[in-house]
């Protein structure tokens, strides 16, 4: 019996590591995938369409892209790599983020009724862009996988600035 439970424990344990594993791998790869293809980008519509690309492909879930029209506003159309046209919510949510430079909309308590989650990227201090990621609740989506696509985000940046100055 001792040898039985202590098996048990041992083999669950292996499937534990494994999947583990298996979830570092993917992200690994995704975020050299990632890497790779926008560097392989030629301008900044490139670098765009080529994230919104990839944030399908690895997620599941489309993505919106906002610039801003001068340092204090947030323009209300959206960029056309953007693969979903957000409403007046969503661009709400986007605003938000923007002033605050802080994530808001879907999972963050912050602007209720929003589908898609904002993230600002932001360089000394100045925001580069909004970037929103609707949300697919068929996918699953728990703490670890928003982590994962917060610091997937994020990635994006040092190619847009390469493209904006």
């Amino acid at each position: 019996l001792i040898v039985a439970i202590t098996n048990s424990i041992l083999t669950t344990r292996i499937k534990i590591q494994k999947n583990l594993m298996t979830v570092k791998v993917r992200r690994a790869t995704a975020l050299y995938s990632l890497v790779k293809n926008l560097s392989e980008a030629k301008d900044k519509d490139g670098v765009l369409q080529r994230f919104v690309h990839q944030i399908m492909q690895e997620f599941g879930f489309e993505a919106t892209i906002f610039f801003s029209e001068d340092k204090n506003k947030l323009k209300h159309e959206a960029h056309p790599a953007s693969s979903f046209i957000p409403d007046e919510v969503e661009w709400l949510a986007a605003e938000s983020a923007y002033v605050t430079k802080n994530e808001t909309g879907n999972g963050t308590g912050a602007v209720l009724g929003a589908f898609a989650r904002y993230f600002p990227l932001v360089n000394n201090n100045s925001v580069l862009c909004v970037i929103g990621v609707k949300i697919n609740k068929e996918i699953k989506s728990d703490a670890d996988e928003m982590t994962f696509l917060s610091d997937f985000v994020k990635e994006v940046s040092p190619f847009l600035m390469k493209f904006s100055f």
